[in-house]
């Protein structure tokens, strides 16, 4: 099992107070782009893949029971 924790919270502040507005549009598609890259990657490996939003990190009661479910232990 592979897990992947990302955000974006600190990103969107960035962007907000950069000039360079079209410098992270980029970068975030570049982002998006080669995540599903290693994603794919990995799942050809055989590798289960779980992405978590920082967002999902808040609720610490709903983030164990998908942990749990994501890891097979109900």
């Amino acid at each position: 099992m592979a897990v992947f924790g990302t955000g974006i919270r600190a990103a969107l502040i960035t962007m907000c107070l950069n000039q360079n507005i079209q410098f992270w549009v980029e970068k975030f598609k570049k982002n998006v782009v080669r995540d599903k890259r290693v994603q794919t990657g990995l799942e050809g490996m055989g590798w289960r893949v779980a992405v978590i939003w920082e967002c999902e990190t808040a609720d610490s009661d709903g983030l164990r029971k998908r942990l749990k479910e994501l890891l097979g232990r109900r």
